[in-house]
């Protein structure tokens, strides 16, 4: 039969002080290491999320200048397809702009694509890119006169050539159907005054009495 097993007690008689000494210097240095490791990975965090919000500020910055290249280059190409080899003229006639018109480059570009696809849907391709520019720096002249937005003047001059009377009014500018036909008769667009204008006509003397 096998014995019950025992239970032995030793009892370790002598100085016990140097055991506690090693036993706290153990339990220091793994307090020491714990606090390194947990700072050290707080500021690797810190730097990551640093290294994450400048990145994040960096593409927040680039964003609009990509925005903007690419507006330029689509409204080169809008005004390529409108106004054909005299789109040339229309990019040199933009590079001025900041100086002349106080509108930047981007602006310009656009304002005189928008004023080309105009002329362009009156069948005024001839005049379009001519006219377009001409538009554009009148835009300019109207908002200093009458110190407002370049912005507001063109949408008044557009409005204008698709026989709008209405938001010119406010630059001095009348295109009621009686000047619009006086204008056109000086012009040799109608025979006389009871002749009916189409649109392109229209635009034509709407343009020269503005």
């Amino acid at each position: 039969m096998a014995s019950k097993p025992r239970t032995m007690t030793v009892n370790f008689v002598g100085r016990t002080d140097q055991l506690d000494k090693a036993y706290k210097r153990v339990n220091k240095g793994s307090q020491n290491m714990s606090a390194t490791l947990t700072r050290g990975l707080r500021t690797g965090m810190t730097a990551f999320a640093g290294i994450g919000a400048a990145a994040a500020g960096f593409v927040a910055l680039a964003k609009p200048m990509v925005d903007m290249a690419s507006n330029v280059n689509e409204a080169m190409s809008k005004n390529k397809q409108l106004f054909g080899e005299s789109a040339k003229a229309v990019t040199e006639f933009a590079e001025t702009a900041a100086e002349n018109l106080g509108l930047s480059r981007r602006e310009t570009l656009i304002a005189v694509g928008d004023f080309g696809a105009l002329t362009s849907a009156m069948k005024m391709t001839e005049e379009g890119s001519h006219m377009s520019m001409r538009l554009v720096e009148l835009a300019s002249d109207l908002a200093s006169f009458h110190d407002t937005g370049v912005d507001q003047a063109l949408t008044a001059l557009a409005a204008g050539l698709r026989g709008e009377n209405e938001p010119l009014r406010k630059f001095g500018v009348l295109l009621d159907a009686a000047t619009l036909k006086t204008k056109a008769l000086e012009m040799g667009l109608i025979e006389n005054t009871k002749s009916a204008l189409d649109p392109a006509k229209k635009a034509l003397a709407a343009y020269e009495v503005i």
